[in-house]
């Protein structure tokens, strides 16, 4: 059985951090919806930190402490709240001048925010948390480094100086016999460590409690240090050609290194606990280096990024059987997502980008511009690759095991032959409906849909696959060359385009999805919605939206059909009610129909699903064959049927559309008595009268007697096992059902009457008389066959 899946969304993203002003501009910014909604509607992918999916410039630093997050981007700094999950923007001095670029950043033991510019008087200012008051600091440093409320600097001389941030005395200066050229600093464990990047590039550590004279040098670092922080006993530091290196602190040498990265983009850095922060920042990436694993983690700050579980540049998602699978064409994978778990399968590589996804959920096939693969979606095998297509690549739809691509005029048919192998067939289409075709969807029936201009053209796969067959117009309005298109169940058409999701051609947008405060960018920025998925078989109506090509967004606010969903319209108290049916409705399904699988007993007494309004879905799939099956109930749209499982040999009720099924001339499987044909017959064994001919205690009309007397009135072979349809009269009261024949005898099997005897002054029966006659000629006939074969030996018998 194949299940559909998908989901759609407004869940949207960005509200503007955008602050205006010329000197300061902050402005609060929710990370997510209001609590109650975002718990149980919407929310992020994993990973699930905000922080994570902030779009960055050029950052330049990064602070962390127990509650907050900060990051410098040129001269804006967000400050993240990880209990409120709120952003703040804060702008500082005018936009865009390179002296206001901040330099760094670091919090303090009293919760508020230091940090420097790049302006010639080398400025530092102190930034109150949560109010994001500036205040100007009456030092210049060209570097600095913070341990408790204790501030260590180095001024544009080089000369060392602590200063207290909380009773802001005068600055001290340590007395070396020198200057240190172009020192970095960092703190551990009450020690202040520096550097001499002059001649000798030596370290030195010094404790400024003790000692603020004597510097003791601990090693000379090749290659040139530009940036360190020290942390969990590992010195973290990055060079002049932007390597980033991790020591033991105890062996600084090459014996000690723990971690070498030599890709030349690493610029500063900073720790909080276990974790330094490496910032990158040409990628626009904030790094994180765990020093218990030795090595970087999974979480990175910045909106493109190459670590597991994250996205670059994605362009499609798609979504079948609880997996979300997402085109990370940027890192030249496939991301794949147990929604059900909510974790992620190891990534499927692949070895173009991809553009566009689609699945049976068996095979998934994934497109790029001028080629294709076929993916196993059990182990992410790759199958088969196939690069031979008339043009670019415009769509791609995959039903029931056969995939489909499109480009202008050709249709692509993949389709697996006995032997396991994939063969392509292309279609040439000479018709209106492959004018430029640049979308191709289909639905859970099997259909087709082609976008072209503004319109949708609708195929079966037979049509698709016919050179003389054109499309039939389904739908006309959809927005010019919009961005995705998707079909649900019951045949509505959603298009997204510019962000805004367009439902059946209207033109008001079914769902605005750019327009709620889940996830942020910058000034004026506002976010680009790719692609779109949701499936017919989710309970919860989940949408996955993708977002500038770096994060997904999920929601169950819109309103999308699924198959739990589908109204019983009080069908149940038709099927389940304790009297007979006139006729009995037997239909042949289509070749190729969907068949909707429910538990029949879940349906009856109230016990259905959604407060007793929707039918209990199981499953569902397309069966390739007609099917024969009785009717037992109908609602406007669907016909509830029993069908034959000759492998389980039981009935199994399903839903099927009315337009898939033909109903069956009665004289096919039943004959009705006439007056003269009705008999009375009677009952073997204890039986229920049923509703229907289909052998359920949930359909039973009442229970019928052994050896009580029923009227033939006709009998009927439907589809698997053969009944006769009876009445039955007790107590005043007639009942007409179905019983099966093998219950049923022409005879009455009731015992004679006994009749009492007397056998000398005991009470018998005629019955008993006749037994004890029986048993003892029985005796006798033993005796004298015995006999015979003794006496009757002959000689030379042998013993």
């Amino acid at each position: 059985m194949k299940k559909f899946a998908l989901t759609i969304t407004t869940f949207a993203c960005c509200a503007a951090l955008c602050i205006t002003g010329a000197a300061v501009s902050l402005a609060p910014i929710s990370a997510q919806a209001d609590t109650a909604t975002q718990e149980t509607q919407s929310g992020l992918l994993l990973p699930q930190t905000y922080e994570e999916y902030l779009p960055l410039s050029a950052p330049s630093s990064a602070a962390v402490s127990t509650n907050y997050t900060a990051v410098a981007d040129g001269n804006v700094i967000y400050v993240y709240d990880s209990h409120s999950q709120t952003y703040v923007k804060y702008e500082h001095e005018q936009s865009g001048l390179p002296e206001y670029a901040i330099k760094k950043l670091q919090f303090c033991e009293n919760g508020n925010l230091y940090f420097a510019d790049n302006s010639p008087g080398a400025n530092f200012y102190e930034l109150q948390l949560p109010t994001m008051t500036k205040t100007r600091v009456d030092i210049a440093c060209k570097t600095f480094v913070i341990h408790g409320t204790e501030l260590y600097f180095a001024n544009s001389v080089g000369s060392l100086y602590s200063y207290s941030l909380t009773e802001k005395s005068t600055p001290v200066h340590f007395d070396l016999a020198y200057s240190p050229t172009e020192p970095t600093l960092a703190f551990y464990n009450n020690e202040l460590y520096f550097t001499d990047n002059g001649v000798s590039q030596t370290l030195y550590k010094i404790n400024p409690h003790v000692n603020k004279n004597t510097a003791t040098p601990i090693a000379t670092l090749e290659p040139r240090i530009q940036h360190m922080t020290i942390t969990a006993g590992v010195l973290a530091c990055t060079t002049e050609s932007r390597d980033f290196y991790a020591y033991s602190l105890a062996q600084i040498n090459e014996e000690g290194l723990l971690t070498k990265a030599t890709d030349g983009s690493y610029t500063t850095l900073s720790s909080f606990g276990e974790y330094v922060y490496a910032t990158q920042t040409q990628k626009g990436l904030i790094r994180r280096y765990s020093t218990t694993d030795k090595q970087f983690t999974s979480f990175e700050i910045g909106a493109q990024s190459a670590a597991i579980n994250r996205l670059n540049g994605a362009t499609d998602v798609c979504l079948f059987d609880g997996i979300l699978y997402t085109a990370d064409s940027g890192n030249n994978r496939i991301s794949v997502y147990e929604t059900s778990s909510n974790s992620y399968r190891t990534p499927i590589t692949t070895a173009f980008p991809v553009k566009r996804l689609s699945t049976d959920g068996n095979v998934l096939l994934a497109a790029g511009e001028n080629k294709a693969t076929l993916f196993s979606a059990a182990d992410g095998q790759a199958l088969q690759t196939f690069d031979r297509f008339n043009g670019e690549i415009k769509g791609a739809a995959s039903v029931y095991g056969t995939h489909y691509l499109i480009s202008d005029g050709y249709a692509y048919i993949l389709a697996q032959g006995e032997d396991g192998s994939w063969t392509q067939t292309d279609v040439k289409k000479n018709c209106a409906s492959f004018v430029s075709p640049y979308l191709l969807t289909n639905d859970l029936h099997g259909n087709l849909y082609v976008a072209t201009g503004n319109l949708v053209y609708t195929f079966t796969q037979d049509e698709l696959a016919d050179t003389t067959k054109d499309g039939r117009q389904f739908l006309a309005g959809i927005p010019a060359e919009t961005d995705k298109l998707l079909v649900d169940y019951e045949k509505n058409v959603y298009a997204l385009k510019n962000g805004n999701l367009y439902k059946n051609g209207e033109t008001t947008p079914f769902a605005a999805l750019s327009q709620k405060p889940y996830v942020y960018g910058g000034e004026g920025y506002t976010p680009s919605a790719l692609s779109f998925t949701f499936a017919a078989d989710d309970y919860a109506s989940t949408v996955y939206v993708l977002f500038d090509g770096t994060y997904i967004v999920w929601s169950q606010e819109l309103d999308i059909p699924n198959l739990h969903t589908i109204d019983t319209q009080n069908v149940a108290q038709t099927v389940f009610a304790e009297e007979s049916v006139e006729n009995t409705t037997v239909v042949k399904t289509q070749p190729k129909s969907l068949l909707i699988r429910f538990e029949l007993g879940n349906l009856r007494d109230g016990k259905t699903l959604e407060d007793e309004k929707y039918f209990p879905y199981l499953s569902h799939h397309r069966e390739e064959e007609s099917v024969t099956a009785l009717v037992l109930g109908a609602t406007e749209e669907y016909n509830l049927l029993a069908v034959f499982d000759n492998t389980k040999k039981e009935y199994l009720t399903y839903l099927t559309p009315k337009a898939n099924c033909a109903v069956l001339d009665p004289t096919e499987y039943s004959l009705p008595y006439t007056n003269e044909q009705q008999c009375s017959a009677y009952l073997t064994n204890d039986v229920r009268l049923y509703k229907f001919p289909y052998l359920s205690p949930l359909l039973t009309v009442t229970t019928l007697p052994r050896s009580g007397q029923v009227t033939l009135l006709g009998e009927i072979n439907e589809p698997h096992y053969a009944y006769y349809k009876v009445s039955y009269t007790a107590d005043g009261e007639t009942y007409t059902g179905y019983v099966p024949k093998a219950f049923v005898t022409l005879f009455d099997p009731s015992a004679p009457e006994v009749t009492p005897v007397s056998k000398g002054t005991e009470s018998a029966t005629t019955d008993n008389v006749w037994r004890f006659a029986y048993i003892t000629l029985g005796c006798a006939a033993i005796a004298i066959l015995v006999d015979y074969l003794i006496l009757r030996r002959k000689p030379g018998d042998e013993e």
